[in-house]
């Protein structure tokens, strides 16, 4: 009888510690690292190779201290250089990171070989390109004129959608920028000015489908210039500088 009470009560106590809830020590910022094992306490984040949760910006691992992608100076190695009479006013990289598009004062939207970096695509616009933006779904780039136009083109052939859509807002006005929704549904195209006046310069948006302005202008505090504009990744939001 003794011999197995022993056995139950062991059992039981076994049974009793499988059981007992675990007991996790504090997270205080919430990245699910311990306090006793996170170098970065106090600020989430994912970096596992020289700390241990600590704010990884690109995701590589390296925690920002340390990685050269966070830093002032980096040490970037020039992997190729193209020479130009023109300045290149904008630049874009595909979505796919296979391309990249610039806009030049020479009149041209040009789309270059990111390995090869041959250009192998050429537009002539109506004049200085003032910007240019990939499409999320990598079907479309669009272009800033400055003679109050942009244009929408087919990335892979360059040819336009619509043809020059008018960008005229007014006196004094010219395109600063563009910018594709997330569903690369529409353009936002932010308005400036040239000259030392513009009559009603706005952030305005241009449907893809049919090259046709949706809605009203942006100014709601009725400023005489727009840089530049960006839509929030669930395009429920614009901001506008």
């Amino acid at each position: 009888m003794r011999r197995r009470t022993s056995g139950f009560l062991l059992v039981a106590l076994m049974m009793a510690m499988a059981l007992t809830p675990i007991v996790m020590g504090a997270d205080s910022d919430g990245d699910g690292i311990e306090n006793s094992v996170d170098d970065c306490p106090w600020s989430a984040g994912t970096s596992d190779v020289d700390r241990d949760g600590c704010p990884d910006r690109d995701g590589d691992g390296t925690s920002d201290f340390n990685d050269g992608w966070s830093i002032n100076n980096p040490n970037f190695q020039n992997e190729f250089t193209t020479s130009s009479s023109s300045d290149y006013s904008d630049v874009d990289f595909s979505p796919d990171g296979n391309f990249i598009v610039t806009a030049s004062e020479d009149t041209f939207v040009r789309v270059w070989n990111k390995t090869s970096h041959i250009n192998i695509r050429s537009a002539a616009t109506t004049g200085e390109v003032t910007s240019v933006a990939y499409s999320p779904d990598g079907m479309y780039i669009a272009a800033g004129i400055d003679d109050d136009t942009m244009d929408i083109y087919y990335s892979s052939n360059l040819t336009s959608v619509h043809g020059p859509i008018s960008a005229d807002v007014g006196g004094g006005d010219q395109v600063n920028d563009v910018e594709f929704s997330p569903d690369s549904s529409l353009v936002a195209v932010s308005m400036g000015r040239s000259g030392n006046g513009c009559s009603n310069c706005q952030v305005f948006l241009v449907k893809v489908s049919d090259g046709l302005r949706l809605g009203n202008g942006m100014n709601p505090n009725g400023e005489d210039r727009f840089y530049d504009s960006a839509f929030s990744p669930d395009g429920e939001l614009i901001a506008l500088a």
